[in-house]
């Protein structure tokens, strides 16, 4: 599926500011994805093959190789509990997006339709310990929206993603998650956080 995105960046006197990315994801369950996010801000390669993890910065540019877990759910809370790290939009990466995506709620409730462009889809509207989130679902099951306030943070910033060229029939090639280091790329190996300071899970939207 392809995301386009717009985050919130809030300065120090209040003042937001809009950034925009655009995610390609692939994602073979339960050992295989590969996340291209291009932005503002960012310009990122993430591929994990069931056995490794790279993560490219076209910006800087370098990248980072690791032996990975043997599963994208297992990589995907690694990368988030060890290094602080979440992929975009990894809910949907997981073997089960619902349970994911439903972990920390605490409340939710359908405001009884909405729509995505033209597209008529239930709107659904939660709350978990940190964030509000809402998600818009087309008559398909598919999600073609989400929408994220971080509560806790300064100035309530938004992450907002419409989803779409959703092929759920794909038969990504043998090579589509294949790991190869940039040549004439400098490694650099991830920071792990401090032993007291973990991220929440993955699965936060």
């Amino acid at each position: 599926f392809v995301a386009h995105s717009t985050v919130d960046s809030v300065l120090d006197d209040g003042e937001k500011i809009q950034y925009a990315r655009t995610q390609h994801i692939t994602v073979r369950r339960p050992d295989g994805f590969d996340a291209t996010v291009v932005g503002d801000t960012m310009n990122l390669h993430v591929v994990y093959d069931g056995k490794q993890l790279m993560l490219h910065n076209l910006n800087k540019p370098c990248y980072a190789l690791m032996d990975a877990p043997p599963t994208i759910d297992a990589t995907l809370d690694m990368l988030a509990d060890e290094y602080g790290i979440v992929i975009p939009l990894a809910d949907l990466e997981f073997s089960d997006p619902y349970r994911a995506l439903t972990e920390h709620l605490q409340s939710d409730h359908d405001l009884d339709g909405g729509y995505v462009a033209d597209t008529k889809c239930e709107h659904i509207v939660c709350r978990s310990d940190t964030v509000d989130w809402q998600i818009w679902i087309d008559s398909s099951n598919l999600p073609r929206k989400i929408v994220i306030t971080y509560r806790n943070e300064p100035g309530e910033p938004q992450y907002t993603s419409e989803l779409s060229d959703w092929n759920l029939s794909a038969l990504p090639p043998a090579d589509a998650f294949k790991i190869a280091p940039p040549a004439n790329t400098p490694r650099q190996d991830l920071v792990k956080l401090p032993a007291t300071q973990s991220s929440e899970p993955a699965s936060k939207g």
